[in-house]
């Protein structure tokens, strides 16, 4: 069980750093859409590597639900579905800048 803890805890600090790192791309996006030159090369790259870290986090939530107790379940999908709904915010936020 000590493992499965260990584990656990490791998976959410994984997708933690991710998540702030995503967080990171947002306030970047805010202020590339503010300024007047956009820079689409590097839009279409924060487009591809959403992609990649939504797929990641995704990989990520499924393994943490099959370590979490089972009382914790809920609150751990919920804070999934939170974040993939920002991700999916950020990709609508790109496509509107490109």
């Amino acid at each position: 069980m000590q493992a499965n803890t260990s584990n656990l805890e490791r998976l959410r600090a994984i997708s933690e750093g991710h998540r702030r790192y995503v967080s990171k791309l947002d306030q970047e996006l805010t202020e590339i859409s503010q300024g007047e030159d956009k820079d689409y090369e590097r839009l279409n790259f924060m487009r591809q590597f959403l992609d990649g870290k939504q797929e990641s986090l995704s990989e990520m939530d499924q393994e943490i639900l099959s370590l979490c107790e089972v009382t914790t379940i809920d609150k751990e999908i919920e804070e999934s579905e939170e974040f993939t709904t920002s991700i999916i915010r950020l990709k609508c936020k790109i496509e509107n800048a490109s």
